[in-house]
């Protein structure tokens, strides 16, 4: 599963949290930055992933949520009275069977 958040500033400092609390790069999450488009991969996805995803960069902040269901995943993202000049999130994943 690879959740991308996109800001303005390449340099930026980027965190990512699930459900208010931070991730970090280990087994589970590799984070990565391609010309300001930070991204969060989740290796193997299960159901315990499932959540609410922050990209966070300075003042700033997106979100969307992750729901695993079976071998299905689907990820829902709406900003509502959040300041996003300059941040996007996308995502992509499949789930293997």
């Amino acid at each position: 599963m690879e959740l991308a958040c996109k800001f303005s500033n390449p340099k930026a400092r980027v965190s990512w949290y699930k459900n208010k609390l931070e991730v970090f790069q280990g087994l589970k999450y590799k984070l990565t930055n391609e010309d300001g488009v930070f991204r969060l991969y989740i290796n193997n996805a299960a159901m315990e992933d499932a959540g609410k995803y922050t990209c966070q960069a300075n003042n700033l902040e997106t979100s969307c949520y992750l729901t695993v269901e079976g071998i299905r995943s689907s990820v829902t993202g709406q900003l509502a009275d959040t300041p996003t000049r300059g941040l996007d999130i996308s995502r992509t994943g499949q789930l293997a069977d």
